[in-house]
């Protein structure tokens, strides 16, 4: 699966296409069509063409592919023939996913109809690049719903049933158009070999060419650093992502520690998920508290504290009138449960997706700063991964 990825990125590294040459369009009679398609990918130089070229012919003619599904393949491979995509990139990518929708091998639920549907609008709309990172992306994200599957780290959802979607966004007289998988109910998982981070019961919309995610709602607990999930924990409002990295941060956040604090706080969360070798000198997932009068009965032994609040990893670190207070409480092997924050319907859940867009413009979702070269390079090298020696504490 790696390998393959590889491979395919391998082929989108020239973004130039030859855009003035014209294409033959092929026949639209099956039998004619295969014919046609299979000299044409035969005599491409790339090996990974050929394979996916002689298992989209065995579907063709074992009965696995219905006259449907060759008549949509027929219309999708002229629809780029059109517009002039060649075969060793943007043709090859279409037959390697529609072979893999053809053969139902992945747990993503996604129709043949509503693929054929999304991607029309996405050859029509699309420059080279962005195509074929939306061709890539989606291949990645369909056989078990990871998001980004790297090396040292990936990025996973619960749910296996977003809606593939094609967006337009207008501000301005600037536009933006990109496909995306938007979750209602879902679980994200970031997992490395360092660290891990759960966002429960999260929605959003998935963008399939920048790898961006825009979340609404969902809980984050401090139980990976054996503190109670039901004690100490945050409730997200809208936030980003990047499923290119392990940062989680959130400028707006509502903050439970139940036990020393009597009311929820609002503040900044943030989670670099480095890892850390020693618990009490931890620095993440941390919150920073936007309110300076927070009260807490027995901050330590016997003193009552009014002042600013933040908590690092384990520790409670408060600033009244320019004194610090660096507390470590005890750790206890306590569990919890997740509290039902309450639930709401799939439509109510999009009209929420919908309106959050309004608060981001189109310049902060546009992927033209994050997507490009580098982009590709992080993906060939199987991605980049932070370090900080400092925070990391020499961990081997």
């Amino acid at each position: 699966m790696k390998n393959l990825l590889v491979w395919l990125f391998a082929l989108t590294l020239p973004i130039l296409h030859s855009g003035l040459r014209a294409q033959t369009l092929l026949p639209e009679d099956p039998d004619e069509f295969i014919q046609a398609f299979s000299s044409k990918m035969s005599s491409t130089r790339q090996a990974g063409a050929r394979e996916v070229n002689i298992e989209l012919g065995t579907l063709w003619r074992d009965g696995t592919a219905s006259e449907a599904d060759k008549a949509a393949f027929i219309k999708l491979v002229n629809q780029l023939q059109a517009k002039s995509y060649g075969f060793e990139r943007e043709v090859t990518l279409l037959t390697q996913l529609y072979n893999l929708l053809l053969k139902a091998d992945h747990q993503v639920a996604l129709s043949r109809e509503t693929f054929v549907k999304i991607t029309e609008k996405c050859i029509q709309n699309l420059v080279p690049k962005r195509l074929n990172a939306y061709f890539l992306n989606l291949y990645e994200f369909l056989p078990k719903g990871y998001m980004s599957d790297r090396k040292k780290f990936y990025w996973k959802s619960s749910q296996l049933d977003p809606r593939l979607k094609f967006i337009s966004l207008e501000e301005k007289g600037k536009t933006y158009q990109t496909p995306v998988l938007r979750f209602t109910q879902t679980d994200l998982s970031y997992v490395s070999d360092r660290d891990s981070t759960f966002i429960f019961g999260t929605s959003g919309d998935y963008n399939l060419i920048s790898k961006g995610f825009l979340g609404l709602g969902g809980q984050v607990t401090w139980e990976k650093m054996k503190l109670p999930a039901d004690d100490v924990y945050v409730m997200f409002k809208d936030y980003r992502l990047n499923f290119n990295y392990g940062k989680v941060s959130a400028d707006s956040v509502t903050f439970y520690y139940k036990s020393i604090i009597d009311r929820p706080l609002g503040g900044k969360y943030e989670d670099l998920n480095l890892g850390y070798k020693n618990l009490n000198r931890a620095n993440y997932p941390s919150f920073k508290s936007y309110d300076g009068n927070v009260v807490i009965e027995n901050f330590i032994p016997n003193v009552r504290y009014d002042g600013g609040f933040s908590l690092k990893g384990i520790r409670k670190i408060g600033s009244a009138y320019d004194i610090w207070v660096d507390y470590v409480p005890p750790i206890t092997d306590e569990g919890g449960f997740i509290e039902d924050g309450g639930a709401m319907t799939s439509e109510e859940v999009e009209e929420a997706i919908e309106e959050t867009y309004d608060e981001y413009g189109i310049d902060e979702w546009s992927d033209e700063e994050e997507y490009g070269e580098e982009y590709y390079d992080d993906y060939y090298e199987e991605g980049s991964y932070e370090t900080d020696d400092d925070y990391y504490d020499g961990y081997e």
